[in-house]
């Protein structure tokens, strides 16, 4: 992680932008990282061909940015933040910040693909496989429930997280106090941001539990998917830790929606917490 967060360092140092060259060079160090295939390339385009929002993809053997989408989704995001919060570092801290998520948001399909690849039998890769499935099976399912579907739910919070672990290892010098808890408060917001809340009645719908009725809506279940399976899969009690179960959307209890929650709001108001490691609990 050093590697990386001497790229960005110096180009925030220096008010740039990250480059086409810097990109590579960080996607190349997480290869070595985690001894993922030589084979896998690294390459950009000026816009997605059937999505112009869309500002990188992952294939089989290939991770691609796409430039100009990239450039949308920072000022589009810099400029929301704007809305609510200001930040000591300005523009090129967060465009940078962006451009982190972007390229730890496809390696996390990099590791999903492994996973896959290798038949893991864990709860995470069976989830994974669900969203391949419906991907491959039934036309379209995959853009209209792009937010809640398994794989880009873990892709999502493991983007935002691996970004902040490289604000948050910055010298003083580099960061101030205020930004930390800023992006520190961007990465719990997401947590939650896919469940539904009712405090009325006291219980909590998972992305995981969304996804289920959007298939049963479609029929898959009458298809090449075991829905049975996969809906035991997703309600049966597990072992799972707090943070695991926010990865990759699985329900949680009205108590740990709660503890997620409150340590957002101490996140957000400037505590000083590795909240990280406070979610890597079992109530």
């Amino acid at each position: 992680m050093n590697d990386i967060l001497r790229i960005v360092l110096e180009r925030n140092q220096n008010r740039k932008v990250l480059n086409k060259d810097d990109i590579k060079k960080i996607c190349e160090i997480i290869i070595r990282q985690h001894n993922y295939s030589e084979s896998l390339q690294i390459s950009f385009s000026k816009t997605c061909p059937y999505n112009n929002r869309v500002y990188a993809s992952t294939k089989v053997n290939e991770v691609i940015f796409y430039m100009e989408g990239i450039e949308e989704a920072q000022g589009k995001k810099y400029n929301s933040l704007l809305s609510v919060d200001s930040l000591d570092g300005g523009k090129v801290d967060y465009y940078n910040f962006v451009i982190l998520e972007a390229i730890f948001h496809e390696f996390a399909h990099v590791r999903q693909n492994n996973k896959l690849d290798k038949c893991n039998s864990d709860i995470e890769t069976k989830l994974f496989k669900l969203s391949a499935e419906l991907m491959l099976y039934v036309i379209g399912f995959y853009r209209k429930h792009y937010d809640i579907i398994t794989i880009e739910t873990d892709a999502y919070a493991r983007g935002l997280i691996e970004s902040y672990k490289i604000y948050a290892s910055m010298p003083d010098a580099f960061i101030s106090e205020h930004d930390k808890k800023l992006y520190g408060g961007i990465v719990m917001n997401n947590f939650l941001s896919k469940y539904h809340i009712s405090s009325n009645k006291e219980c909590v719908k998972s992305p995981s539990e969304i996804l289920l009725e959007k298939i049963d809506v479609h029929n898959v279940s009458r298809g090449r998917i075991d829905i049975d399976a996969h809906r035991k899969l997703i309600t049966s009690p597990n072992n799972l830790t707090i943070y695991k179960k926010l990865l990759v959307g699985l329900p949680l209890s009205y108590a740990e929606a709660a503890y997620v929650n409150m340590l957002e709001s101490c996140v957000s108001h400037g505590e000083k917490v590795n909240f990280i490691k406070k979610l890597q609990k079992k109530l």
